[in-house]
């Protein structure tokens, strides 16, 4: 399933914000009606959203509760450790938290790009593909990733650490409240 294309919302209501400042600024009257008006639409558009059900084929195929998705993972071989040297923990964790880190931040720049995309794009800045290293170059270089992170920040002369990336931030959260509620954690945790 493709994500929707949507709006840039965050955009727009920072544009109103602003626009509503220099409104006031300039002594227009009417600013705050119309700045209480907006937020009254998208306080109901979020209650709207937040309200919808989920589809119950896609939760029957995708459940959250570790008894269902167990029930739908496929059949094979499966150990749980009894128990686990914190030293071999910590070396696996991390192991896989470097590699998500590392993953992300190759594919932040072109995610939901289609490979040709990729392929044409590299050809077109002088890397090589598939990629070898991270990116060179990215198209809109200045532009932000979840309102934090410039695009540039994720090609190979630009990193310093991680830049913000939804995958990397669930992972965390997803280790943090496994930390605090342990293993029988719920979607509400």
């Amino acid at each position: 399933m493709g994500y929707p294309r949507m709006p840039d919302l965050k955009r727009l209501a920072d544009r109103i914000g602003l626009y509503a400042t220099l409104g006031h600024e300039y002594g227009c009257v009417g600013m705050e009606a119309i700045a209480a008006e907006a937020e009254a639409a998208l306080k109901s558009a979020l209650e709207r959203v937040k309200a919808l059900a989920p589809d119950p084929a896609l939760s029957a195929k995708e459940p959250d509760g570790l008894e269902g998705i167990m029930r739908v993972r496929p059949n094979g071989p499966r150990r749980m450790w009894k128990s686990l040297k914190e030293e071999k923990y910590m070396e696996r964790l991390d192991g896989a938290l470097t590699g998500r880190f590392a993953g992300c931040t190759l594919g932040a720049p072109v995610e939901f790009w289609e490979i040709d995309a990729m392929e044409k794009w590299a050809a077109y800045i002088g890397d090589p593909f598939p990629n070898q290293d991270y990116w060179s170059l990215i198209k809109n270089p200045s532009d932000l990733r979840y309102g934090l992170s410039t695009f540039k920040e994720y090609t190979r002369d630009h990193i310093d650490g991680v830049p913000v990336d939804d995958d990397v931030i669930y992972t965390l959260l997803g280790l943090l409240i496994c930390e605090d509620h342990g293993t029988d954690f719920s979607a509400r945790d």
